[in-house]
């Protein structure tokens, strides 16, 4: 199986927090070999103002991957990993996902805490605000958020954006620990299981599988949206550690039947919260990394060192496995 990895390389310069190449890979799982890869850097008219240039969660759609960096959205041909269509506007801040939906191109914006939506040519059709606050009177539209290094602190820091078989959209807000249906906002899956808050979300069949910040997969029937299981990764990880083991900052997830393929990010010195309460953890940290795990046997099967690498989402290339396709 091949596997396409998002992240970014960590910067030289020593910054250990910023990482200054895109990278896009993919991967063949069983032998580890790399088959095919893109950096990139982005212009400068459009390179983020937080120093941090990495690509984030995309999503596959026909032969085209749809991924955004802080402040662009690009389109890159699987087939020769070109770049085909490059988007950009002043509002774009810490995006993390991108995906297509009917026709419709679905970002989440996490700087300014809105769901945007495009044209496949890349016109704004849409913004759904994921707090209670309108996001243009909490911001100012004369503002070029690209070059804003930061809009901490968040109120929902929203990460991802799943579809449920009855065409509603959800995504995951990390503060809330929850994911919210944007288009009935009272409705909501609670995800307050842990210390973490949820990250991305993939719908397989009849399940949700929520990846948690601090290691853990809860799985949620999409039709009673009830938690019909919580899966701690630490507990089957086979290492051998004294006293309790942080695995990593927790993101990407794929899922290929028993098998979840997880991508963990190294921890680093933060001034997040999330960070802060788990800095007993961070003299030792693991190495970024993508791990599969049999979720049925409770066991490891593998795992894949990406050091110095920054993971923000996986997905697989391959049209008949793992998390449904998105419709065209």
């Amino acid at each position: 199986m091949n596997l396409l990895v998002s992240m970014g390389i960590q910067s030289s310069s020593g910054n250990n927090k910023k990482c200054d190449k895109a990278v896009l890979k993919l991967i063949h799982w069983e032998s580890g070999q790399e088959l095919k890869s893109l950096e990139y850097i982005s212009p400068p008219e459009s390179y983020p103002g937080s120093g941090d240039m990495l690509f984030k969660a995309g999503s596959i759609y026909g032969d085209t991957f749809v991924v955004p960096t802080d402040t662009e959205l690009l389109f890159i041909s699987l087939k020769d990993f070109i770049i085909l269509k490059h988007i950009t506007l002043p509002s774009f801040n810490d995006l993390h996902h991108s995906t297509v939906y009917n026709g419709k191109v679905y970002v989440v914006n996490t700087g300014l805490e809105i769901i945007q939506t495009f044209d496949l040519e890349g016109y704004l059709l849409d913004e759904f605000n994921t707090t209670e606050e309108p996001t243009w009177e909490r911001f100012d539209k004369s503002v070029d958020y690209r070059k804003v290094e930061s809009t901490k602190p968040l109120k929902t820091h929203s990460n991802y954006i799943f579809f449920l078989d009855d065409g509603s959209c959800w995504v995951t807000r990390l503060h809330q620990k929850d994911a919210m249906c944007m288009d009935d906002p009272t409705k909501k899956i609670d995800l307050n299981v842990s210390e973490g808050g949820p990250h991305d979300g993939k719908v397989v069949g009849d399940f949700i599988y929520f990846t948690m910040t601090d290691g853990q997969i809860v799985i949620v029937n999409w039709r009673t949206l009830k938690v019909e299981e919580t899966i701690n990764l630490a507990q089957i990880d086979n290492r051998k550690v004294i006293g309790k083991m942080h695995l990593g900052w927790c993101r990407g997830i794929h899922i290929d039947g028993s098998s979840a393929y997880v991508g963990f990010t190294r921890l680093r010195s933060s001034l997040s919260l999330e960070y802060i309460r788990w800095v007993k953890y961070i003299a030792n940290p693991l190495n970024s990394r993508i791990v599969e795990y049999d979720l049925e046997k409770k066991k490891l099967i593998k795992e894949l060192e990406l050091d110095m690498h920054k993971i923000a989402g996986i997905d697989s290339d391959n049209g008949d496995i793992g998390a449904k396709r998105n419709n065209g």
